[in-house]
C-alpha cells in the first residue's frame, strides 16, 4: 500500500514540476450504491433458520419448500479528496486524486419456508418466515487517476469529462450492523474500478466552485472472511473548490 501511495504522489509531484500552471482543489462527496451486486457466495449462506429435522427424526415423511430472497439494501458512501489537475496539451490534462470513502453496503434477506408431511395418519403443515438486514461498513483509501478535457462553455463555466482508473485500498476491518454484529477481516487488498465522470467549474472569487458527477464501476468483489460479499459500485456527486497556481 505504501508503494502505491508513494507512486501516486511521485506522479503528482513530477507532473506539477513539469508545468507552469496547475489546478489544486478539494471536494466532499456523497454516493449511492447503484449497480452494486450481492455475491453468490453470500447468497448461498442465507438458508432457513427453522429446524424441520425433528419431524424426520420422529418418522414423518416430509417435504420442505423454501424461498430465499437476497437483495441489495440501502448502500451509501461519504468521503472527501484532494486533487491536482495538470495540463498535458492544450485542453487535455491528467487529474490524480487522493481521498477517503466510508462505505456501507446494505443486504436485505427474506426467507419463506414451509414443511408438509404425514405419519400414520398424523399430518404436519407448518410455515416459517423471516426478514433481516445486514450492513457491511468499511473505509477505503481511494486513488483515481483521471484524464481530463476542459470545454469552456463561457467565461464563467468550464465543463470537463474525466474518465480513468481507480484503486481503492480497504483500511482496517469491516463493521457489521443491522441484524449483524461485530467486526470482520477484509481479505481484499486492493479494489480496482473504472471512473466515468464529468464536472462543472464555476468561477467564483480567486478560484472556482466544482460540482461533479461520477460513476465508479467496481470490477472485483469485496472479500471478507474468505467470502465474496458484494461488488461495490456507486454513483457519486461531489462539491468542492479549486484554484490555479
Amino acid at each position: 500500500m505504501k508503494k502505491l501511495i508513494a507512486t501516486a504522489m511521485a506522479l503528482v509531484a513530477g507532473a506539477a514540476l513539469a508545468t507552469a500552471e496547475i489546478t489544486v482543489g478539494v471536494r466532499g462527496s456523497f454516493g449511492l450504491g447503484l449497480g452494486t451486486t450481492v455475491a453468490d457466495d453470500f447468497k448461498d449462506l442465507v438458508t432457513p433458520d427453522a429446524d424441520f429435522d425433528e419431524y424426520e427424526a420422529l418418522g414423518f415423511d416430509v417435504s420442505v419448500d423454501s424461498d430465499v430472497s437476497v437483495n441489495l439494501g440501502k448502500t451509501l458512501g461519504f468521503g472527501g479528496a484532494a486533487f491536482v489537475k495538470v495540463p498535458i496539451w492544450n485542453a487535455l490534462g491528467v487529474q490524480p486524486e487522493l481521498g477517503f470513502t466510508y462505505n456501507t453496503i446494505g443486504i436485505d434477506t427474506t426467507i419463506d419456508a414451509s414443511v408438509q408431511g404425514s405419519y400414520y395418519g398424523v399430518s404436519v403443515d407448518e410455515s416459517y418466515s423471516d426478514d433481516a438486514t445486514i450492513t457491511v461498513s468499511y473505509t477505503t483509501l481511494d486513488i483515481p487517476v483521471l484524464i481530463t478535457y476542459d470545454i469552456a462553455v463561457n467565461d464563467a463555466l468550464t465543463v470537463t469529462p474525466m474518465p480513468g482508473p481507480q484503486l481503492s485500498i480497504p483500511l482496517g476491518k469491516a463493521k457489521l450492523g443491522g441484524d449483524g454484529d461485530g467486526d470482520a477481516d477484509i481479505d481484499s487488498k486492493v479494489l480496482f474500478g473504472i471512473v466515468l465522470g464529468v464536472n462543472g467549474a464555476f468561477n467564483v472569487g480567486p478560484g472556482a466552485i466544482v460540482a461533479d458527477l461520477r460513476y465508479n464501476l467496481g470490477l472485483p468483489a469485496l472479500k471478507s472472511e474468505d467470502l465474496e460479499v458484494a461488488t461495490p459500485r456507486a454513483l457519486a456527486i461531489s462539491l468542492g473548490y479549486q484554484m490555479k497556481f
